[in-house]
């Protein structure tokens, strides 16, 4: 300085903390969210997974599983298929989810780590999705579905079920299934279910034109036969535009009525 007072320096102590935490799935900024028991079945099958941690991850080994509940087959997304941006890890299934289907999501450990290479404990189907229904019932007429003032909320069982020749669905009457209802109550209402869908081209077969034989004789092989017989398949419905032709023994595609 000025007067001559010599500077006698700075001494600054570090303490480097060693971190030792495992990151943590965050799973309320997780998306989509966990839906726990009550799956809404609002989610469309190419939905991805946008996991969040606490803190920066990278990729380690390990698989990311989804297990269905209704008997579709488990899902399996390997690790190192999935991209890390900061805290967040995007899951893509290679393939469609199925249609209204709960699935359970559970992570191998170590399949994450942080930057100072801690594991990721995993996750063991603590978190739930579901995908919509690829069919939807809407109610054919109105009045009589569900009465609360009487105790019916639509719930039934014993119901009929018919499809007709353009792939509607309808669900007629059936037994009150609401709690507590009387097992007397009974509906009369009728649902149906426009399903949109292509019609296909069906067939079936023929009258058969009998045996040729009518003795039983030796095949030559140690048994016995009644001859030949000849089988034809009929088509009886026409495919829609877009619906698939049947194909006959030799790969020809076949639409018309009688063919």
């Amino acid at each position: 300085e000025g007067g001559g007072n010599q500077w006698q320096g700075l001494q600054l102590t570090f303490e480097v903390l060693n971190d030792t935490q495992p990151p943590v799935l965050d799973l309320d900024a997780t998306f989509p969210p966990d839906e726990g028991p009550f799956p809404t079945f609002k989610l469309p099958g190419s939905i991805a997974l946008a996991l969040t941690f606490n803190e920066h991850v990278q990729i380690g080994s390990g698989e990311i599983t989804l297990t269905p509940r209704y008997g579709s087959p488990e899902v399996h997304i390997p690790v190192g298929a999935t991209e890390v941006f900061g805290n967040r890890a995007l899951v893509v299934p290679q393939h469609e989810l199925w249609p209204g289907e709960v699935y359970s999501v559970s992570i191998d450990e170590g399949a994450f780590l942080d930057l100072q290479l801690n594991r990721f404990m995993g996750l063991e189907g603590g978190y739930k999705i579901s995908v919509t229904p690829g069919i939807d019932f809407v109610q054919f007429g109105s009045g009589h579905w569900s009465n609360p003032n009487q105790g019916l909320m639509g719930q039934r069982f014993g119901h009929g079920v018919a499809v007709d020749t353009r792939n509607n669905i309808f669900v007629v009457g059936g037994r009150n299934g609401t709690a507590g209802a009387s097992n007397t109550s009974v509906l009369n209402d009728v649902w149906r279910l426009a399903t949109k869908r292509e019609i296909n081209c069906a067939s079936s077969f023929a009258d058969s034109l009998g045996c040729s034989e009518r003795n039983c004789t030796p095949d030559g092989e140690g048994g016995f036969t009644l001859g030949t017989t000849t089988l034809s398949r009929i088509v009886w419905q026409r495919r829609s535009l877009g619906g698939a032709s049947c194909v006959d023994s030799d790969g020809t595609l076949r639409s018309r009525m009688q063919e």
